[in-house]
């Protein structure tokens, strides 16, 4: 709970905040960028204010690529989340990429918020009380209830959530509200397209994706919930890749209960309906799983959002 004074400066802060907002436009040589500053002055301190702008992440890269690409003088940035989402933090900086909801349009946003150098403490304080309130997708207004990512059953508790953050973190639980499959799937995208511009340097030394002839259940093919993941492709590309937010198999017998669903004696993955195969790589993973899916044509994630959002559909592995 905010003291009765940081509340107050916090309401003197949002309403000069819109008073003193400046809109801006930023022209490519592709498309209009659209970036927005606010600065406001505090009574903490005669030159202290923050400023928020919004740059456009039309690749979906994440806040540590994006600042990797677009600022000059780089420092040992650290990661955190705003409202679920990924971030970084460089001083005081921060990085956020977000999404924007248009309609039934998905946009995602860089979202650099600081305060002026050698600002007061009481002003820093505000400024990390202000963060750790941050909202999001204020427009997004359902509620959902957690889930247990071991088998996306409720929560017996019946709690009820808008982000994953309220399920509690390693907890074993999801929300499976609007707002957090967004959050999820942005995710998704900034990894998938880490993941694919490291197989572009890859192409570029060997003219081929990884072929994985050995090391995977399945030649060519692997899961990100599978060992080859990172034994085998992970190791081929130099590079400790990420794996999917939920990052489980749902829906498939796995016998061997190692969350794989492979079948060693039979050399089959997933399960069979009349004698055959019911389940494959990548375009027919057990309805209700979230992986990321590799074979030698390239990568994929089960998308939460891919029936709603172009955006998101790009990145999609066919379900069954």
């Amino acid at each position: 709970m905010l003291r009765y004074k940081q509340q107050l400066a916090i309401l003197f802060l949002i309403a000069a905040a819109a008073a003193a907002l400046i809109l801006f436009f930023i022209n490519n040589q592709d498309e209009a960028a659209q970036a927005q500053t606010t600065t406001a002055n505090q009574p903490t301190g005669q030159d202290d204010g923050l400023a928020v702008r919004v740059m456009p992440n039309s690749n979906h890269v994440s806040p540590l690529a994006w600042y990797k690409t677009n600022i000059k003088q780089q420092g040992s940035p650290s990661r955190l989340l705003v409202d679920s989402y990924e971030a970084l933090q460089e001083g005081r900086t921060i990085y956020v990429n977000a999404a924007n909801i248009d309609n039934n349009n998905l946009y995602t946003n860089i979202y650099i918020i600081s305060y002026t150098q050698d600002a007061s403490s009481a002003t820093r304080e505000i400024f990390n009380q202000l963060l750790n309130n941050w909202t999001f997708n204020s427009n997004i207004t359902d509620v959902g209830s957690c889930r247990r990512v071991a088998d996306s059953q409720p929560d017996p508790a019946g709690q009820r959530c808008y982000t994953d953050f309220q399920c509690g973190r390693n907890s074993g639980l999801y929300c499976d509200s609007r707002k957090a499959k967004i959050t999820r799937d942005v995710r998704r995208m900034s990894d998938l397209q880490e993941i694919r511009s490291i197989l572009t340097d890859y192409r570029s030394r060997n003219n081929t994706n990884p072929e994985l002839a050995a090391g995977s259940y399945i030649a060519g093919k692997t899961i990100s919930v599978w060992p080859s993941w990172q034994a085998t492709l992970g190791q081929a590309l130099g590079k400790t890749l990420p794996v999917d937010p939920l990052n489980k198999l749902i829906g498939c017998d796995d016998p061997n209960n190692d969350g794989t669903c492979w079948h060693e004696e039979e050399k089959r993955f997933g399960d069979l309906v009349n004698g055959q195969p019911a389940h494959s790589i990548p375009n027919s993973l057990p309805a209700g799983s979230h992986v990321y899916a590799y074979t030698t044509s390239g990568v994929c994630a089960v998308m939460e959002t891919a029936s709603t959002y172009t955006a998101t559909r790009e990145f999609n592995c066919t379900l069954q």
